[in-house]
């Protein structure tokens, strides 16, 4: 005998499988004579809807040209049913901003739809900037532009790049677009420093002097900047409102009271040392308190050497001396360590050579005149390759005190035995 509550489990089973191959067929709309599958074919009425209305709303999103009309009331059918589903809203979205005359009420609505359905997928904020953009709507991309940047001062470029198209006062572009939180304001100096932007970089710095230090990244910014465009007494003031240790006419750090800082402005510069050499702050050693700069070579290498180095800004045609004391202890080969004084934008050179292998603090010094062609001298300590046998240099190097003393200028030798009337 037949169990009835069997029975009624195969019925439900046949009913189930009936309604999955009426939802099947539905899921897969068969293409025309030429392979497309046209909208038509996906407005159909269905059972159970789950699967077919989201599959014919994805399939409406992907060829909506064809009949926009059509594939609104078919992603909006599934929306009715299912509407926590982002793709669906961009896609309405989408073909709104392929209108004519887009609606901003409606393309408005759908974006914002989108985004909240997903408040926090940064792809989707992005997505409603270029639907938004694509209808020309700037107003809803810059609402959607400032929210895809929230949280992330990354982005800070992008955004720029994007909404410069259309707000072109720089005032007004960090006011609307940027936060103002500090790690935003400064990408958006290094940003107008790459795009030589000076109008958003002024902007940018009037809101970041009052925040910023002598390590800031903003700072060396736009110090390089206005060297850059050689506003030369600016960027000096600028440095020595900042740096304690400086006075407008020296050697900035020439007697290395604070650590080195970023290679950027008047700081020395580093870089990429050759393998073999090193240079650190010394504060056990030193002819000033409260430190010096340590050059050490491992004896391993016939290196070549072109830091630390310094700028050391100069008024062109003055007269001067630089100064500096050094050290040596155990170094090695015939081809030492010298100093090495050039002028930006001039054919200009002095050096002078250590004292020897072994030496106490010795003091060093070049009178020079600074050319008419330059407002800036650099300073480098060098070190060149030899082939002699003893060409792998060791041992150490200390530098302190270097400083700029502005000299009065030679006056032309008259010879005071020539007789006027002559």
């Amino acid at each position: 005998m037949l169990n009835p509550s069997r029975i009624v489990l195969a019925l439900l089973l046949l009913g189930g499988v009936a309604v999955m191959l009426i939802e099947y067929r539905a899921l897969a709309p068969q293409p025309d004579e030429t392979g497309s599958i046209e909208l038509q074919s996906l407005d159909r009425p269905v059972v159970g809807n789950a699967y077919s209305l989201r599959s014919a709303s994805r399939q409406a999103g992907l060829i909506w040209g064809t009949d926009p009309d059509l594939a609104r009331k078919l992603i909006g059918q599934y929306l009715a049913e299912y509407p926590l589903d982002t793709r669906g809203w961009l896609d309405l979205a989408r073909i709104e901003s392929s209108q004519q005359a887009p609606d901003p009420g409606i393309l408005a609505a759908h974006l914002q739809a989108a985004v909240a359905v997903r408040p926090h997928s940064r792809d989707t904020q992005w997505q409603a900037v270029q639907i938004a953009l694509q209808a020309g709507n700037t107003e809803i991309a810059e609402y959607h532009l400032a929210r895809w940047l929230q949280g992330r001062p990354s982005n800070t470029a992008r955004a720029l790049f994007i909404a410069r198209r259309w707000i072109r006062d720089a005032d007004e572009l960090l006011d609307r677009i940027i936060p103002s939180d500090r790690p935003y304001l400064s990408r958006v100096m290094s940003f107008a420093m790459q795009q030589r932007d000076e109008l958003l970089l002024e902007a940018v710095w009037q809101r970041l002097e009052a925040h910023v230090d002598l390590n800031d990244s903003a700072f060396h910014d736009y110090v390089d900047f206005l060297f850059d465009r050689d506003q030369h007494d600016e960027a000096i003031e600028l440095w020595a409102e900042h740096d304690p240790y400086f006075q407008t006419g020296g050697v900035a750090n020439g007697d290395f009271s604070r650590e080195l800082g970023p290679a950027r402005g008047l700081n020395w510069r580093v870089g990429r040392l050759p393998s073999g050499a090193r240079v650190e702050r010394d504060e056990q050693e030193f002819y000033y308190r409260p430190a010096s700069l340590r050059v050490g070579f491992d004896g391993e290498n016939n290196l070549r050497l072109r830091a630390p180095w310094i700028r050391i800004p100069v008024k062109p045609g003055a007269r001067y001396e630089l100064s500096g004391y050094w050290k040596g202890d155990g170094l090695t080969t015939r081809s030492l360590p010298f100093w090495h004084l050039g002028a930006e934008g001039a054919r200009f050179g002095e050096r002078v050579e250590v004292p020897g292998n072994d030496f106490e603090w010795t003091r060093w010094s070049i009178t020079f005149e600074a050319p008419e062609e330059t407002r800036m001298m650099r300073l480098r300590l060098r070190r060149d390759t030899t082939h002699a046998f003893d060409r792998y240099i060791a041992g150490l190097l200390w530098l302190d005190g270097i400083e700029l003393t502005e000299l009065p200028l030679q006056l032309p030798d008259f010879d005071t035995d020539v007789d006027p009337d002559d």
